[in-house]
């Protein structure tokens, strides 16, 4: 679950765009031009695979909860952090869409990483995702 959470996290400033799948197998389309753009220029997006999907669910700042992938998905999350809670990955995020005059709030996950995958199918390891994002913040040290 840390590895996940860690992968997350590392989507800094990126945007949920898509979900597909079911809770034994959730796909997420995850747009992240800057990081995207150090393994290959002209790549926006991340696809991630997780599986064993007990828990894939939103709650808003004013605590309403949506568990649709659908309606998830048409918010546009973008992720700001993740930590784990009490067994549950959190990630923080605005939404670009509202919903309710609600513009933020937690993606909760409970599952397991399965892949990682570039927007050209290109199997990508947590490691080499972390090497990507070291790459790129390093420019700024």
């Amino acid at each position: 679950m840390e590895l996940l959470s860690d992968i997350l996290g590392t989507f800094h400033d990126g945007t949920i765009e898509g979900i597909e799948g079911d809770s034994s197998r959730l796909v997420l389309k995850i747009s992240c031009t800057y990081l995207a753009e150090v393994e290959k220029e002209g790549n926006n997006d991340f696809l991630l695979t997780l599986s064993d999907v007990r828990v894939f669910e939103f709650q808003f700042w004013n605590k309403r909860v949506v568990e649709d992938f659908e309606l998830i998905a048409a918010l546009y999350p973008g992720i700001g952090y993740s930590e784990i809670e009490n067994g549950v990955i959190r990630v923080y995020c605005h939404t670009y869409e509202e919903m309710e005059n609600e513009q933020g709030g937690e993606l909760r996950i409970i599952a397991k990483f399965e892949e990682l995958n570039t927007e050209d199918l290109k199997p990508l390891s947590p490691e080499e995702l972390f090497e990507l994002s070291n790459k790129y913040w390093g420019k700024f040290r």
